[in-house]
């Protein structure tokens, strides 16, 4: 069957493929969650044979000074062990999910020539998790520290006769602790967005359609870079060429748009659609 695509087609097909990725934008804040959820669960464990009184303060004693210190020697440890490997599970099913559809809105705006294979799929789907994985668990000793450094702070009112409130103690531990969620989440959603891009890049070369158009949402959050490239067409190599101006980490606009957590895509578009549309305005998620 000939490739038989049309702007409207693809705006349509593109509207659908942006609800998908709401969903499994939800399932990693879903997954995030859990994360979070296993991560307090250990901590909490970790500081449950601390000795408070009735009115909930910490005794301020050798007991429970010795308990902050092991709760110091194995921060790293449970940030690494409570929840990440199955967030790395789940994102493992929410990538597969997405390489796996990109060829839908392809084939549902018309270009039934651009395709993903079997082999690339699995190529980029390893390549994201791994990134994934690595980054969250690069970012653990950074995040172990400021655990530390809290909890040495409690450690030492205790050791100089002060009590703590267990409740304060653990809701400053979780909050830091909490950051590699929320980090490992930021990073899954960044892989989410540049499998996308990479599959279109693929699909583009696998075709005659070597243009690609920038396109997203415009709203306050929406950087610089991005408010002036939403409706931009250019070919598939000026986009690999580019970075994203960025003073501070700059990054390649073909995998990352306007940077991190980035919204932004690019699809597959014909320069000649650009009289067609109105390619300043920007196309909104519902």
């Amino acid at each position: 069957m000939a490739d038989n695509p049309t702007p409207l087609k693809t705006l349509k097909a593109f509207a659908i493929d942006e609800k998908l990725i709401d969903s499994f934008e939800a399932a990693i804040k879903k997954s995030s969650a859990a994360h979070s959820r296993a991560l307090f669960g250990s901590i909490e464990t970790a500081l449950s044979s601390l000795i408070t009184n009735a009115d909930g303060m910490i005794n301020p004693n050798m007991i429970n000074t010795n308990v902050l210190d092991d709760f110091q020697r194995s921060a790293e440890q449970i940030l690494k062990n409570s929840g990440l490997d199955k967030q790395v599970e789940d994102v493992f099913k929410i990538f597969n999910d997405r390489i796996s559809s990109l060829n839908d809105m392809t084939q549902a705006a018309g270009f039934t020539s651009a395709t993903v294979t079997d082999f690339e799929r699995f190529e980029q789907i390893n390549r994201s998790v791994n990134a994934f994985a690595q980054r969250v668990t690069n970012g653990a000793p950074v995040i172990a520290d400021q655990v530390r450094n809290a909890t040495l702070s409690f450690r030492n009112d205790l050791a100089t006769g002060n009590r703590v409130r267990f409740e304060t103690l653990v809701d400053v531990l979780t909050k830091k602790a909490g950051i590699l969620p929320n980090y490992a989440k930021t990073i899954a959603n960044t892989e989410l967005m540049a499998i996308d891009r990479k599959g279109r890049f693929i699909q583009s070369a696998q075709s005659d359609l070597n243009s690609l158009r920038y396109t997203g949402v415009l709203d306050n959050l929406t950087r610089n870079f991005c408010r002036e490239h939403i409706g931009v067409v250019k070919q598939r190599q000026e986009w690999q060429a580019m970075n994203n101006d960025m003073t501070s980490g700059a990054v390649n606009v073909a995998d990352y748009c306007g940077g991190y957590n980035c919204r932004h895509r690019l699809i597959l578009w014909r320069p000649e659609w650009n009289s067609d549309v109105d390619v300043n305005e920007p196309d909104q998620r519902s």
